[in-house]
C-alpha cells in the first residue's frame, strides 16, 4: 500500500545514533532500518481516498505501563490526521493497562503544538550534545578514588537505590508526569542496546551516580545522572565514560534541561549542542493510590 512521504518525526534514544551519525542514512529510510522499541510493535495508518497519509508505530518501553511512539510519518499538508492517530494509540494503550505514552519530537517541529490537542503535553526539553572523545583519557578519572568509595557495573539489586537517585535528581513536576512510583519508573525506562554498559558510583555504600555507555556504528552514546549533593564527582564520572568510548568517532549525550551540571561538564570537554528535543507525555492514570504514594515517599528517604 506504500508509505507516507517524509521522514520519521518521532525520535527515540536508540534512533538518535543513526540520525546523528556520519553514516548519512536517509531519515525516510529509518522506519525500515531501525527497531526502537521492544516487544510487539503496533502500527496505525490514516487513509484518505485510498491513500495512506499518516502512519504511527508504538511499542512498550521497559514495561507494560509505559508505551512509546517510535515512528510518526505524515504526508505534507495532511498533518490534521495526527489527532486521530494519537487518539487511537492512546485508546489502545489504555485498554491494555498502560498508564502513559511517551513521544519525543524536535523542539521546532510544528507537530509539538498539534500533539497537545491530542492530550500529549511537554514534560521536559532535552539538548543533544555531540563531541569527540580524546585519543586517551587515561589517568583523567584518577580523582574518582578521592571522591567515590568504589565504581562498579550496575546489578539488578541496585534498582531501588537507582530509584532513590532518580527521585533526588529529578524535579517533582517531571516525576509527576513520567512516573512517581517505583513500578512506573522501572516501566518508563527507554530500552537500551544489548551492548550497553551501566555503572554505579558509590559514596558511603550508597548509589550517588549512574553512567551508561554504548557504541554503535562508530558512534558512542553516554548517559549520566548524579545526586545533586555530589555533583563534584560528575566530571570524573564523565571522563570515565569517555575513556570507554575512545574508539568512537563521535559521542552523543542527550541531556534533559534540568541536568544543568551535566551540560556544563560536557561543554568543558568540547561538546556542543546540535539539536533540541521535547519529551511529550500523555497520561491515562486517573489517580494514584495512597499506598503507592507512601511507598514512593519511603523509597526516597
Amino acid at each position: 500500500m506504500g508509505e507516507p512521504g517524509g521522514p520519521n518525526r518521532a525520535i527515540t534514544a536508540r534512533s538518535l545514533v543513526l540520525r546523528e551519525s556520519a553514516l548519512g542514512l536517509a531519515l525516510a529510510a529509518l522506519p525500515r532500518s531501525v527497531s526502537s522499541v521492544g516487544g510487539p510493535v503496533r502500527t496505525w495508518v490514516s487513509h484518505r481516498n485510498g491513500r495512506i497519509v499518516g502512519l504511527a508505530k508504538v511499542g512498550k518501553r521497559s514495561g507494560p505501563q509505559s508505551w512509546e511512539v517510535s515512528h510518526l510519518s505524515l504526508n505534507d499538508n495532511e498533518e490534521d490526521c495526527l489527532s486521530d492517530l494519537l487518539a487511537k494509540v492512546s485508546q489502545t494503550a489504555a485498554s491494555v493497562g498502560a498508564a502513559r505514552v511517551f513521544m519525543r519530537l524536535r523542539r521546532d517541529d510544528r507537530l509539538v503544538e498539534a500533539a497537545q490537542s491530542a492530550g500529549f503535553y511537554p514534560c521536559f526539553s532535552e539538548l543533544l550534545y555531540r563531541g569527540s572523545p580524546p585519543p586517551s583519557t587515561s589517568g583523567q578519572h584518577a580523582s574518582i578514588t578521592d571522591v567515590w568509595s568504589s565504581l562498579r557495573e550496575a546489578a539488578p539489586g541496585d534498582d531501588y537505590d537507582l530509584f532513590r537517585l532518580y527521585t533526588a535528581a529529578t524535579p517533582p513536576e517531571v516525576r509527576a508526569t513520567a512516573g512517581m512510583s517505583f513500578d512506573h519508573w522501572t516501566s518508563s525506562h527507554e530500552r537500551r542496546p544489548s551492548r550497553c554498559r551501566e555503572f554505579v558510583m558509590l559514596k558511603d555504600e550508597s548509589v550517588r551516580g549512574w553512567l551508561s555507555t554504548t557504541r554503535r556504528s562508530g558512534t558512542g552514546q553516554l548517559e549520566a545522572t548524579i545526586h545533586p549533593d555530589h555533583e563534584r564527582g560528575l566530571g570524573a564520572m564523565v571522563d570515565f565514560g569517555l575513556e570507554s568510548l575512545t574508539r568512537a568517532k563521535a559521542v552523543l549525550c542527550l541531556v534533559p534541561e534540568y541536568q544543568i551540571a551535566l551540560g556544563r561538564v560536557l561543554t568543558e570537554r568540547g561538546f556542543e549542542p546540535v539539536s533540541e528535543y521535547v519529551m511529550l507525555v500523555k497520561s491515562m492514570a486517573i489517580s494514584v493510590k495512597d499506598e503507592t504514594t507512601a511507598r514512593t515517599d519511603a523509597a526516597s528517604r
